[in-house]
């Protein structure tokens, strides 16, 4: 019925993928809106020490799978990279919570940081079955300085998420097949496959390549930031949810429908089979089709005006604004695959001009132009992320070894050419976020961090705990400030000893109280001590499940106050509570410069300020971003 009728065509044509994006975009802001996006920004905050509620929730793995199948589903150009380092992140840290076998993983913040450095591993190699490529992808993609000790447990575990992937995707798509194939299959030449004077051209591929990947991210934060700056646009957008994803949707497919705008640009092909074709090793400029494999490609690519060069531009041009404009989109999505694919099409075009002005060749050597698109595919992946990685992945995925030399050239003239112009593509999602993330690097020309010290940036206002306190005093601290740690001092002097964390303190008061439990979550209830005559923020619960010791004597009310007020002005016992005898300091007229490199070397998310001993203040993350950020400003200005 639809063969015969264009309009209900193009009906179905754009209706299924808006009704997917649709869905996508709804389950994901319900269930988890942690999930939108592509996660690897997250991931790379994370694993800096920063605590980033909701994001790896069960919620958000659920938000993540679903909304990602549909958006996948739908046929627009996103990528799934990104979403599967964040789902394997997840998994990860739901395992460490819910099995016994993992609980010291929880406990440990050191082994979380590890057990997510394997999950990135993870989370590339499964898409791509390259876990080479993967574990070096991760590294670099979320990592500033990595811990060797990881580059084990990263190759086991990639290694054995792809080796499943590729064990299921090829009992999927062949169901004969008795070995294991590679995800994109080229019959270039391995013998002397280029011509020493070809490496000029692979050069400007990467050249080409860097700059449309610094101009892939300059098009999506510019989209971000026009959006959120036009106020009644914004607003519109907040209300209506699905009114942009329609719309983008909407146009994205209405400039693709094969019958109409989409013939001129290879329109009904999906990433993966437009990359698949571009890796034919077939010249299409010059050469006749052999079979009928080849002469689809050729119909394909001809488009309406018989000009392979044309239809390819025209591709360039569409998928490019497409692609960046798609991954705004407030649904599960990656920018790794559109930029293989769009790389993949530069690298072919010029192959293509090159064979089109030496037919012959470069003396003797015939031009591939399959090895430009796989050069090209490589570089501008690496120019979007920064990455040199990408050299590797894409021979994994094709199992062609004769381009390497070129290709890594190409790739890190690619990354040179787009860190010159524009961030990468996570530090530029990091930045549109407003993510907790320390910059990579202090530059000198716009930072002026030597000067600064860390008596300039601390917080002095903080709550310590003394080896002289009693049970109020920590019931107080731990009730009014929910720190993760608190600094532990002598009594006398106020001289750091150690650090000791929040939830031991809770423990101590559960211990000392036995079967009594506090309600930390309560409101205040404020009442009178006899003795102190101060407000407490106390409220003592008993347990339904099993009786109290005060429960067992059947107290009065005026009584159980006063074994209250008895046992919070109680001096605190430490002997049982587990203390960190060096907890991370700095003294006070450490420079930002060092402060920044120290925290970013080591994952830290706070220190101490000390002099001679003695506790001065704490700086966080937010103090050391704060401060680069006014240094910025000030210059700048």
């Amino acid at each position: 019925m639809t063969s015969s009728n264009s309009y209900l065509q193009f009906f179905c044509w754009v209706t299924y993928p808006i009704i997917l994006v649709s869905f996508s975009t709804g389950f994901t802001r319900l269930v988890g809106p942690t999930a939108i996006g592509s996660g690897i920004p997250e991931v790379k905050t994370i694993m800096k020490g920063v605590v980033l509620k909701e994001y790896l929730t069960l919620r958000t793995l659920v938000a993540k799978v679903v909304g990602l199948s549909a958006s996948l589903g739908s046929g627009l150009p996103l990528g799934k990279v990104g979403p599967f380092v964040h789902i394997s992140s997840v998994s990860a840290a739901v395992l460490s919570k819910l099995f016994p076998l993992f609980r010291h993983i929880k406990e440990n913040e050191s082994l979380q940081i590890d057990i997510l450095t394997a999950a990135s591993a993870v989370g590339v190699s499964c898409t791509f079955g390259a876990p080479i490529g993967g574990v070096l992808f991760s590294v670099e993609a979320t990592a500033t300085y990595f811990a060797v000790r990881n580059y084990w447990r990263g190759f086991y575990s990639a290694m054995c998420g792809a080796l499943t992937f590729r064990l299921l995707s090829d009992r999927q798509t062949n169901k004969h097949s008795e070995t294991l194939t590679h995800l994109f299959k080229t019959d270039l030449r391995q013998t002397l496959p280029y011509d020493v004077f070809e490496l000029v051209a692979f050069v400007f591929v990467g050249c080409i390549c860097g700059i449309l990947g610094a101009g892939f991210v300059w098009l999506h934060k510019g989209t971000v930031i026009f959006i959120r700056k036009h106020k009644r646009l914004n607003n519109l957008l907040q209300k209506s949810r699905f009114l942009y994803p329609f719309l983008i949707t909407f146009i994205i497919f209405l400039n693709t429908y094969p019958a109409g705008l989409g013939k001129f640009m290879a329109g009904q092909l999906t990433l993966k089979e437009a990359i698949n074709q571009m890796f034919d090793n077939m010249t299409w400029i010059t050469a006749e089709p052999q079979n009928e494999m080849e002469m689809r490609y050729l119909k394909t690519w001809q488009g309406p005006w018989d000009n392979v060069l044309l239809t390819l531009g025209l591709y360039l041009i569409m998928k490019f604004w497409m692609c960046a404009i798609a991954t705004t989109l407030p649904i599960p999505c990656g920018v790794f695959i559109p930029a293989f694919a769009l790389g993949a099409g530069a690298g072919r075009f010029v192959g293509e001009v090159i064979a089109y002005f030496c037919p012959e060749g470069i003396r003797g050597k015939m031009i591939l132009p399959g090895a430009y698109s796989l050069v090209g595919a490589a570089t501008l992946s690496g120019a979007m992320s920064h990455t040199v990685s990408p050299a590797v992945v894409v021979f994994e995925l094709t199992g062609h070894m004769g381009h390497l030399l070129p290709c890594v050239i190409a790739v890190m003239v690619a990354g040179a050419t787009a860190n010159f112009i524009q961030p990468s593509m996570y530090d530029a999602m990091i930045e549109i976020k407003k993510l907790p993330y320390l910059p990579h690097k202090i530059n000198p020309e716009t930072c002026n961090a030597h000067d600064v010290t860390a008596e300039d940036i601390m917080v002095r206002d903080i709550q310590c705990i003394s080896d002289e306190c009693t049970y109020g005093d920590i019931w107080k601290a731990v009730s009014e400030l929910k720190f993760r740690s608190y600094p532990f001092v002598s009594g006398k002097g106020n001289k750091l000893l150690g650090s000791v964390l929040r939830s031991d303190l809770k423990y101590m008061l559960f211990r000392h109280f036995a079967y009594t439990t506090f309600n930390f979550n309560t409101n205040v209830a404020s009442r009178t001590n006899v003795a102190s005559r101060q407000h407490r923020q106390i409220q003592l619960t008993m347990d339904e499940k099993s009786p109290t010791k005060l429960g067992q004597h059947d107290l009065g009310s005026d009584e159980k106050m006063a074994l209250e007020d008895q046992l919070l002005n109680e001096r605190a016992d430490f002997q049982t509570c587990p203390i960190d005898p060096a907890p991370f300091q700095i003294p006070s007229k450490t420079s930002l410069y060092r402060i920044h490199w120290l925290f970013s070397l080591l994952s830290l998310h706070h220190a101490f300020v000390t002099e001679d001993g003695k506790i001065l203040g704490v700086v966080s993350l937010a103090e050391v971003r704060s401060a680069i950020q006014n240094q910025v400003e000030t210059m700048s200005a």
